[in-house]
């Protein structure tokens, strides 16, 4: 059994592509977070460049996966607050069905 069927398996929730950019687009607001905080207490100029470089490379993943998630239709952030909802009980009808019919 792969990872990916473990993790089904254990969360009834599919792995997909979608699945992995959202948990990697989350990830990465962390990172730029920890590391814009980080870049603001450094006590020298070299560290505070290590961190900047750091973040500046993760804003720049973030958004490739932003331009990926949203050409794909996975992430609506420029629609209605409502088609956003829809957007989302939608993507998770899935997963609420089958955490469902195993506790059945």
């Amino acid at each position: 059994m792969t990872l990916w069927q473990k993790a089904t398996e254990l969360t009834g929730a599919e792995v997909t592509d979608q699945v992995i950019a959202s948990d990697l687009l989350g990830a990465t607001k962390l990172a730029c977070a920890k590391l814009t905080a980080a870049t603001l207490e450094a006590t020298t100029p070299e560290v505070r460049r290590f961190f900047q470089d750091s973040l500046n490379e993760h804003l720049q993943g973030h958004e490739r996966l932003f331009d990926l998630a949203t050409r794909r239709g996975w992430y609506e952030p420029y629609a209605s607050p409502q088609a956003q909802l829809d957007l989302e009980l939608r993507m998770s009808k899935p997963a609420a069905e089958r955490a469902e019919h195993r506790h059945q």
